[in-house]
C-alpha cells in the first residue's frame, strides 16, 4: 500500500522523513530548503485532504483547505518548528 492510500476510512499517515524537516533548519541551501519542502508537501498532501473529506468537506473544498493550509505552513515557516522530540509529525499537522 503506497503512503497516500486510504486505508479503511482513514489516510495513513507516511513515516516522517526526518532528514527533509532538519534540512529545513540547518542552513542548508535554497534549493536544498525548496526540494525538501516539495517532498514534505507531497508526503502530507493527500493524507491531509482525506482527513478534511473525512471531516466533511466537499472534494472541491478540502482541495482548497489543503492548499491553503500549506501556503500558510510554508509562509509561517512552521516544518522549520517541528522537532521529532516532540511527538509524530501526524500530531503536528493535525493540530
Amino acid at each position: 500500500m503506497r503512503p497516500n492510500q486510504i486505508k479503511g476510512t482513514q489516510a495513513v499517515f507516511p513515516t516522517t522523513c526526518w532528514t527533509d524537516v532538519l534540512s529545513l533548519k540547518n542552513g542548508h541551501s535554497q534549493e536544498t530548503r525548496n526540494a525538501a519542502r516539495a517532498s514534505l508537501c507531497e508526503i502530507y498532501w493527500y493524507p491531509l485532504y482525506a482527513f478534511a473529506r473525512h471531516k466533511g468537506k466537499k472534494p472541491h473544498d478540502a482541495q482548497d483547505a489543503v492548499q491553503g493550509f500549506f501556503l500558510s505552513i510554508l509562509h509561517g515557516n512552521y516544518f522549520e518548528q517541528a522537532d521529532h522530540n516532540k511527538g509524530k509529525m501526524r500530531t503536528f499537522l493535525l493540530t
